[in-house]
């Protein structure tokens, strides 16, 4: 005789929550490691220490300093902006580049040409960063640079100094940063196209709505879930960058690229001001977890609303 439906549930609950019990100690080390981390980089927050010796309590003189200081509002700043060229405009190029792969590329040139295109955008995300930064700095240096080689082997008389300049420097990089993120939205995009019935597109093809027109009310409205995942992981991800920036620019020229993140870096290694440094990763990383909290919040509210 078949069990009652409720016990069948009763079971499988048992069941899994005794495989629950093989989480607990990864778990554990988790909050060993990443929560002692973050004990001990409080505490050194209100001190001063150099990294060796005995650290000095100093109470709320580093945070004060850090409030006080222009250049840590500087690279608050900066990451910030970042969100636009590592988030917003890889989003939205990175889903019209995906509907044109998956509705002109492939139905007419054939799925191996789709593949390639995806392979070439995908790129930036499978080389190392340390070897794109060494190539971008190879191609961009103003004396010794592959472009400037380029230039003056065709008859100009004059180097660009690509990489030296601020404004500059921030609207080259922003292109790179680009250039590096638009291959993982793009690989999200493709995944969530390939869900969607394509009867509805040739609907809407025979109705006479143009490629645009398609794109705009049907693929967009279709995509709202992957549209709002990849806004939340990359806003997040371009708050916390860190290794574009250092293996790239390194955070100049004058501080016209520095993130908070690579800022605390040099403050720690080449500053040896622990305590400083310590304040500013901790006022960060609370800026970054209520950030979080509030995407995750509005995007649970927003999928609700649509529901």
């Amino acid at each position: 005789m078949k069990k009652p439906l409720y016990l069948r549930r009763m079971r499988r609950e048992r069941i899994n929550s005794k495989h629950s019990l093989f989480a607990i100690p990864g778990l554990l080390i988790l909050i060993a490691t990443v929560g002692g981390a973050l004990l001990f980089n409080f505490y050194y927050s209100f001190t001063r220490w150099i990294g060796f010796g005995t650290p000095h309590w100093v109470g709320l003189r580093n945070y004060r300093y850090m409030f006080q200081n222009p250049d840590v509002r500087e690279t608050a700043l900066h990451a910030v902006l970042t969100i636009i060229p590592y988030s917003i405009i890889p989003t939205f190029l990175g889903c019209f580049l995906a509907a044109i792969l998956f509705q002109y590329i492939s139905p007419r040139f054939g799925e191996a040409i789709a593949s390639r295109f995806r392979g070439i955008f995908y790129l930036p995300q499978i080389v190392p960063l340390a070897m794109t930064g060494v190539v971008w700095n190879w191609l961009l240096d103003s004396k010794t640079g592959l472009l400037n080689q380029y230039l003056h082997d065709h008859g100009a008389k004059w180097h660009i100094a690509w990489m030296e300049k601020p404004l500059a420097t921030q609207l080259i990089f922003a292109l790179i940063l680009i250039w590096l993120q638009l291959g993982f939205t793009l690989l999200i995009f493709i995944a969530g196209l390939s869900r969607i019935d394509t009867n509805i597109l040739e609907a809407a093809q025979i109705d006479g709505a143009t490629w645009f027109t398609q794109f705009r009310l049907i693929l967009i409205p279709l995509l709202r879930n992957e549209i709002a995942i990849v806004l939340l992981t990359t806003s997040i991800s371009s708050l916390k960058i860190f290794a574009p920036v250092y293996w790239i620019s390194h955070g100049g020229p004058n501080n016209a690229t520095q993130v908070p993140s690579t800022y605390v870096f040099h403050q720690f290694y080449n500053g040896s001001n622990v305590g400083s440094a310590a304040s500013i990763a901790t006022v960060f990383a609370l800026m970054v977890g209520v950030f979080t909290a509030a995407l995750m919040k509005f995007q649970q509210r927003a999928h609700v609303v649509k529901i």
